[in-house]
């Protein structure tokens, strides 16, 4: 069997972007946008609950892989998530309790 030009192009697109693929699916999990040492992959666990600003609902997005708190609430005008409030628990648990 012939190859001509054309095929052979084409194989040698595909081989390329086999290894592109590859690439990006081997490639490290941490996050270099963030200031600081890179993240890493997050494990998330969201609970919901009643906030005492009114009749809103809240959600709270625990990352216990990164040690972060974020409470959200829905905003029907702008229809998404508002961020209410965000926590470090690894700074939270070096300070220390005031009396």
């Amino acid at each position: 069997m012939k190859l001509n030009p054309t095929n052979v192009r084409l194989l040698v697109i595909n081989g390329v972007l086999l290894v592109a693929v590859l690439a990006i699916t081997f490639w490290p999990t941490t996050a270099t946008g963030q200031p600081g040492p890179g993240r890493i992959r997050g494990e998330y666990t969201m609970v919901s609950s009643k906030t005492i600003m009114g009749n809103a609902d809240a959600i709270y997005v625990l990352d216990s892989a990164n040690r972060e708190l974020v409470a959200m609430r829905w905003d029907q005008g702008r229809r998404s998530l508002v961020g209410i409030g965000y926590r470090n628990l690894d700074a939270d648990t070096v300070i220390a309790p005031a009396r």
